[in-house]
């Protein structure tokens, strides 16, 4: 999973804190982060203002450009097709180091070039993550942007990425909240997280009717917006959605996304006018073909979930929505769809039609039974703040969505004899509520409270396996287990097998 360290410390504060140090905490700790990379590096980039572009004399496809930086005027070289006088651009001054070249004042056919108006792929930034006129021409900002600032702050660039390889126990690191209560607890830093409680219940009675006719779908929660507007999504959410590998498509589409890397529960969001009713129902046993949003015809198996309008399909269950109902510049009212799928059922779908999405591989590993209310919270408050989104229903739910309190209790002696060292007890009550765990002490047992999102604690070793974690399993003595000495030999049944033979 790829985790942004501006977007994580906008819940715990980090700014201090070196991303490699994060990642070597995080590993430590038994979270793997498989590599740390900046997002994009340049050490003298700046925004320009393009006064002047002309044809180079001697070239067809080259351009003289004269650039204001702010300081100064530059005399810029250019190949790229799309350079035009008026824009906003990223410029390299002499001396930058980019992750292929450095820059150096040079003559090309006879025409000094002070420095490089830069595409993003120069500046490092993985193609994949890109449209095709970034790849192919330079970087046009905003007319806005201010000339002469540092570019890769103001572009978002000026970002830490890491790849977070969870546990297969630790299915809540899918989510950047729970990640954030990790970091927090690890270095002994205050989260808050952006989370009001209860915006789901907010909304006027609605005529939406939600469904679920399959065991495998236990619980789905549905919303409709009557009124949104489709736009264009604002910097801050398409950077932070680029940062971690994913395209801004508009404010609507980004915010589903955005809201299930926050939360780890993925959503889809249906244009409720080209539903021919109001309605989503969960099924199997479906035989009806459909098209999915990446124009893949789905042929249905009878194990796989399918939702439904009208009995007929209009998404594959937690895997891909279908193109009949997307979200595009037209949409002015949708229908938000929260649920939990049988992780197995829908692993088993993912691989039959060859889709492994983001969704998919969060509902494999399995997700906070709360997670479905956290998100349509977080999708009322973002869709209300950056769509416009009016005439709100209340929230239709199938299923049990009450979390009952799990409590798993350990003794002091017990963590003290498992990790083979004295700890004192106010460091193992200060470690779980760190975790979040509201510890109760009766005499020299700890009582905790285990919060929804994590799926792995049940029994006291796991408790012990916490306090570990948070002191450093560096700081654990290494000792070797005490056994009892005995003389070797032959027990009976092996005296007799050994006669026989």
């Amino acid at each position: 999973m790829k985790v942004s360290i501006k977007w994580l410390s906008k819940y715990v504060d980090i700014k201090d804190i070196s991303a490699q140090v994060i990642a070597d905490t995080l590993t430590n700790a038994g979270i793997e982060v498989e590599s740390v990379d900046a997002l994009a590096s340049g050490s003298d980039l700046v925004v320009g203002h393009v006064l002047s572009c002309d044809k180079h004399p001697d070239s067809d496809h080259l351009s003289v450009t004269t650039v204001d930086v702010g300081n100064e005027m530059l005399n810029i070289v250019c190949g790229a097709p799309n350079v035009a006088k008026g824009q906003k651009v990223i410029v390299a001054k002499v001396g930058c180091v980019l992750p292929e070249i450095t820059i150096k004042e040079a003559s090309i056919k006879g025409q000094v070039s002070k420095g490089m108006i830069c595409s993003l792929t120069e500046l490092g930034v993985d193609k994949k993550h890109l449209k095709d006129d970034q790849i192919n021409g330079i970087e046009i900002l905003d007319q806005d942007a201010p000339i002469g600032v540092e570019a890769l702050s103001y572009t978002g660039l000026d970002d830490v990425i890491l790849d977070v390889k969870p546990t297969p126990n630790r299915a809540d690191i899918q989510a950047i909240w729970s990640l954030a209560l990790e970091v927090g607890a690890l270095l002994n830093r205050e989260v808050i997280l952006p989370w009001e409680k209860d915006l789901h219940l907010k909304g006027s009675k609605s005529s939406l009717h939600v469904d679920s006719l399959t065991k495998k779908c236990p619980i789905i929660l549905g919303k409709r917006f009557g009124s949104l507007n489709v736009k264009e999504s604002p910097k801050w959410l398409a950077d932070a959605l680029h940062a971690v590998g994913m395209k801004s498509i508009n404010n609507v589409v980004d915010i589903s996304n955005y809201v299930m890397l926050e939360t780890g529960q993925p959503l889809h969001f249906y244009d409720a006018s080209k539903l021919v009713k109001q309605e989503i129902v969960v099924a199997d046993h479906v035989q009806k073909d459909f098209e999915t949003l990446d124009g893949t015809i789905i042929t249905p198996h009878e194990d796989d979930l399918i939702i439904t309008c009208n009995e007929t399909p209009i998404g594959l269950a937690g895997i891909m929505g279908g193109e009949d109902s997307k979200i595009d510049e037209s949409t002015t009212s949708i229908i938000i769809e929260a649920a939990q799928f049988n992780p197995s059922s829908i692993r088993h779908s993912s691989r039959r039609v060859n889709l492994m999405t983001e969704a998919s591989l969060r509902f494999q590993k399995g997700l906070d039974p709360q997670a479905a209310l956290k998100a349509m919270d977080r999708c009322v408050s973002l869709l209300e703040e950056f769509a416009d989104a009016k005439d709100i229903e209340e929230t239709q739910m199938v299923g049990d969505l009450s979390y009952p309190e799990k409590w798993v209790s350990v003794t002091h002696q017990h963590i003290e004899d498992l990790l083979g060292q004295k700890v004192d007890s106010n460091v193992v009550l200060d470690i779980f509520e760190r975790l979040h765990f509201t510890p109760r002490v009766d005499q020299t047992t700890y009582s905790c409270s285990i919060p929804s999102y994590r799926l792995d604690i049940f029994v006291a070793e796991d408790l012990i396996e916490e306090v570990g974690r948070i002191l450093g399993y560096e700081q654990l003595p290494n000792s070797l287990p005490l056994l009892p000495a005995t003389q070797g030999g032959y027990n009976a049944k092996q005296i007799m097998r050994n006669q026989v033979h």
